[in-house]
Order: structure tokens, then sequence, then C-alpha cells
């Protein structure tokens, strides 16, 4: 029981420091980078299992195994990143696009983690 406590309290101020970093006027493009610099950071597993949670997991399920969308468990044995990143960015079929609500690096991070599940 304390373990489930303890997670929920790290997911909470973890999604805290996160919409903390994100501000501004709502142009994703915002960075401050210099044109052509590399500026995504590099997320920890917990991050990105704690940006899938707060948005994939309503519709794909707590273990990936899909609820009202599709099972993501072995998705990267079917779609690159690239395209897995396209889906999320633009939406497919009943999913929204997360253009407007994620950063292009969150976007490539749920994408790179997702495409290792196979």
């Amino acid at each position: 029981m304390w373990k489930k406590g303890i997670a929920t309290i790290g997911a909470a101020a973890l999604m805290i420091s996160l919409a903390a970093c994100g501000g501004g006027s709502g142009n994703k493009e915002e960075s401050g980078a210099s044109p052509g610099a590399s500026a995504a950071p590099v997320f920890a597993n917990a991050e990105v299992e704690t940006l899938y949670k707060t948005n994939c997991l309503s519709c794909h399920g707590d273990t990936l195994g899909g609820k009202i969308g599709p099972s993501l468990k072995k998705i990267g044995g079917k779609l690159t990143a690239d395209k897995i990143a396209a889906k999320i960015e633009n939406g497919a079929g009943t999913m929204p696009a997360f253009k407007n609500k994620l950063k292009d690096t969150e976007i490539t991070a749920l994408a790179d983690w997702l495409a290792t599940k196979k």
C-alpha cells in the first residue's frame, strides 16, 4: 500500500514539474535554442511512462493492452518510431491529434519508447 502512495506522489511531482516546463505562448517551436541546434532532452523511462499515463492510458490501458484504443504492446514491431510519432502528432481514426498538447520532444520520447515495444 505504501509503495503505491510513494509512486503516486512521485508521479504527481513529475507531472507538476513537466507542467511547469510548459508555459509560454503555446507555441511549441519556442525553445530558445539556436536554429539547427539539437535541444531534444533525454527523457528517463519514468518520465515517458508518466507522459503515457497522462495522455494515453485512458484509451490504450495501463498495460498497453488496449481499451477504447488498440493494444500498443507490440506496436514497435509494426511501426517505426517516426510513424508512431506521426500518429501521436496528427491523430489516427478516433484518436485525437496531440500536436497542440505535447511538445515535439515529448512526442518523440513517447514514440521512441513505444517503438521498443515489440
